[in-house]
């Protein structure tokens, strides 16, 4: 079977949105366990003029270990990629 997708000048183009809680609010929901397994996903993150981004994320509640992975393309056209794991396994 052959697959089709669609491209624009920068690459294949779907943007959904990720739950993601917001710990600042007041909610009752925030007393239950957080189980999440993917904590953080956002599809357009940008750098600045350094190359650098900045984002803030909460971990869940029985996470030990991150595994972090990054994607991404340039105004170039040139791919990026980046994945690193972070903290205790045990």
């Amino acid at each position: 079977s052959v697959e089709s997708f669609v491209f624009n000048d920068f690459g294949l183009d779907v943007s959904r949105e990720f739950y993601s809680p917001n710990y600042r609010e007041n909610n009752p929901n925030h007393q239950n366990p957080d189980y999440r397994s993917t904590l953080y996903w956002n599809s357009s993150v940008k750098t600045d003029a350094t190359g650098k981004a900045t984002i803030e994320l909460h971990n869940s509640d029985i996470a030990k270990e991150l595994q972090i992975s990054i994607e991404g393309i340039s105004s170039n056209g040139l791919l990026g990629t980046y994945l690193e794991n972070f903290g205790d396994s045990n």
